[in-house]
């Protein structure tokens, strides 16, 4: 059984492997994007963004909000 809002649900949490302090700094990452640009890394159907998480690299915040000045850092 998978436990989590699919929208900041790390990989290991999604392969259901042991979790860490790595796999909570994932979630914080993930809602702080959310927070910065309006919306989660990834968008889809619960599964489908789950399956993202397992199987694409995170997008940028540039790439999703190219009107705000974000920093290089």
């Amino acid at each position: 059984d998978l436990v989590g809002t699919p929208s900041c649900m790390s990989p290991e949490q999604a392969r259901g492997k042991e979790l860490d302090a790595r796999s909570d700094l994932y979630s914080v990452t993930a809602m702080l994007f959310e927070l910065l640009t309006g919306r989660g890394p990834f968008v889809g159907g619960p599964l489908q963004v789950v399956t993202l998480h397992l199987t694409q690299p995170p997008p940028t915040l540039r790439e999703i909000r190219s009107d705000v000045a974000f920093s290089e850092a």
